[in-house]
């Protein structure tokens, strides 16, 4: 079969792949591949091409083999390696998916997508230091990459290491200060870190940037809670503290960020509730409750 023939039968197979017209390019490039040498560009293209088909269909299985058979002809090729390492990925066999990330990682070192695959995997694994250094690697060449700081400061946060986590975030909302994504996990960092106040403050700036969807709802869910748990802090604290309560009947919000609270305005809204001078057991000094 003549190359421009192959090149032609090649070029209608990809424009069917991107109609999505999906049988008719397996079966065009399946035919075709058995009509070629199992070597040269042209082989290794309807290969991949092939590989990209079986995908669309939802067979990974045989989109690997199809791009094994590429590969063996371009043994070298990083980026069929790369797209090896994420067929391997969605067919659930981490441990193939790491090897192929990393041998297109030391193919072609300038490769990022394959060095931020390979961390990926390394923190999905557990493989927690090598997941650091592979990130800390890539931001030496990189040092705006968002997807890095992402797994880096994961990464960071499963070993504990919450200072250095709340750095990264930090830098990536430096790089990209419009996502409340970034920002929800400098609030979850803060509580982590016991600094609640803050956390609070930045919870309610996520709701204030309008995010939608899951980020929203865990925000929410996230601002009830810490309600909650200072709420009870505090109510304890009036009832120990004349001093403290009779600030909190003056003015409620200063009293409690005076003492390191920071409420959300519905929280600060319930909390003055348990304030009211007929308050059932109120004797002028503490508090008599119970908290459902």
């Amino acid at each position: 079969m003549e190359q421009e023939l192959i090149q032609q039968a090649i070029d209608e197979s990809w424009s069917l792949i991107q109609r999505r017209q999906t049988a008719p390019a397996v079966e065009l490039l399946s035919g075709l591949i058995t009509q070629m040498p199992p070597r040269g560009p042209q082989y290794e293209v309807a290969c991949s091409h092939l590989s990209y088909a079986y995908r669309q269909m939802g067979k990974v299985k045989k989109a690997i083999s199809s791009l094994r058979h590429a590969i063996r002809s371009s043994p070298r090729n990083a980026r069929y390696r790369l797209h090896l390492a994420l067929l391997h990925r969605e067919d659930q066999d981490a441990v193939r998916a790491m090897v192929e990330a990393r041998k297109a990682a030391n193919l072609d070192p300038a490769l990022l997508e394959a060095h931020e695959l390979l961390a990926e995997l390394l923190l999905e694994q557990g493989f927690l230091e090598t997941a650091v250094r592979e990130t800390s690697s890539i931001l030496k060449r990189s040092p705006r990459n968002l997807r890095a700081m992402d797994i880096l400061g994961t990464a960071l946060l499963y070993q504990g290491n919450l200072g250095r986590a709340l750095e990264t975030v930090e830098r990536m909302i430096l790089v990209c200060p419009g996502d409340p994504a970034h920002h929800f996990k400098r609030a979850v960092l803060l509580q982590q870190k016991g600094n609640s106040s803050e956390a609070m403050k930045v919870y309610l700036q996520v709701l204030d940037m309008h995010p939608g969807g899951e980020i929203r709802g865990r925000s929410v869910e996230a601002i009830e809670a810490l309600d909650d748990v200072q709420t009870r802090q505090i109510l304890v604290l009036a009832t120990e503290d004349g001093l403290f309560h009779a600030k909190l009947m003056q003015d409620a919000e200063m009293a409690v960020e005076e003492r390191g609270y920071r409420l959300s305005p519905n929280g600060l809204a319930a909390l003055e509730q348990y304030y009211l001078p007929d308050l059932p057991n109120y004797d002028g000094f503490g508090l008599s409750f119970t908290i459902h």
